[in-house]
């Protein structure tokens, strides 16, 4: 029950941080200027969408492991 917890304050602390929330907005803004400005489908403006979300939590996750083992 405790690692869930530690777990769970990891991630909750991975999402509230400044890389991922700086992914998401890059992503948010290409799905925008697709979506509106070059008249994309649904479908494909949803697939980018959860593509760029799991990139920006994998980036996240791997900038994460990094920092935690070479701390500057």
């Amino acid at each position: 029950m405790n690692a869930r917890k530690h777990r769970l304050r990891v991630f909750i602390a991975m999402v509230a941080s400044d890389t991922f929330a700086i992914c998401l907005l890059a992503v948010v803004l290409a799905t925008t200027i697709l979506a509106f400005g070059l008249g994309a489908d649904a479908h494909l403006i949803i697939t980018i969408l959860v593509l760029g979300i799991a990139t920006a939590f994998a980036e996240t996750t791997i900038r994460a492991r990094n920092n935690k083992r070479d701390p500057k």
